[in-house]
């Protein structure tokens, strides 16, 4: 069936605003939309032709992963005249959620030792860390939403060349991802201990260095 007007709800994740949406041309904004709903018109959509709609500044719900839409395709600018309809659409794109970093920590050896194998001095913590030595990266970072199995956790070290640099690690020195539980999730800004009622290490089935 012929339609010239589109009607799109996304229902999840909550949070889309459409309000600032700019449809590409031809196809025009139609002045009710507002919220998670959008509405073009002045469209030329055919049976069994391929059509591409962009829709630029949508503002993303939160906090990510797999859509629930709803489509619907009218011939009439009043949308009287309903010719076809996917209602809770489930099998869309998934929205990427988002990764803050709260802080990062770049440590050598003898600060590692300062904190965590009991060689207490007054001066390896203030020591920094110089290249070709090895030393210890660490993120505390916060996700907006959940992992599944499956899922894959890329780290880039982009210098201000804009060329990647490759990370060396040595044997003995796995990477490890630890999980912080509870209310009082955070990091003590002037020390390295975790402000968790409790940390799990996650497991990981493959790594994999480029």
């Amino acid at each position: 069936a012929w339609g010239s007007v589109l009607q799109i709800n996304i229902h999840d994740p909550p949070g889309y605003d459409f309000s600032d949406t700019r449809p590409g041309s031809p196809l025009a904004k139609e002045i009710t939309s507002k919220g998670s709903r959008m509405v073009v018109v002045n469209g030329d959509f055919r049976p069994g032709i391929l059509q591409m709609v962009f829709l630029g500044e949508v503002i993303l719900g939160s906090p990510g992963g797999r859509t629930r839409i709803s489509i619907q395709m009218f011939t009439d600018f009043r949308m009287q005249n309903e010719v076809a309809r996917k209602i809770n659409f489930l099998n869309g794109f998934v929205q990427p959620g988002s990764v803050t970093i709260f802080s990062q920590q770049l440590l050598n050896q003898a600060v590692v030792s300062h904190y965590e194998g009991g060689t207490f001095d007054s001066v390896l913590p203030l020591l920094p860390c110089f290249a070709q030595q090895l030393a210890r990266v660490e993120f505390f970072f916060r996700l907006s939403c959940f992992i599944s199995t499956g899922s894959s956790f890329i780290l880039k070290n982009l210098g201000t060349d804009g060329n990647n640099h490759e990370f060396y690690l040595e044997s003995g020195f796995e990477p490890v991802i630890e999980l912080c539980h509870g209310q009082d999730q955070g990091r003590n800004g002037s020390s390295t201990q975790w402000l968790c009622n409790e940390v799990v290490r996650v497991n990981y089935t493959q790594k994999q260095y480029t």
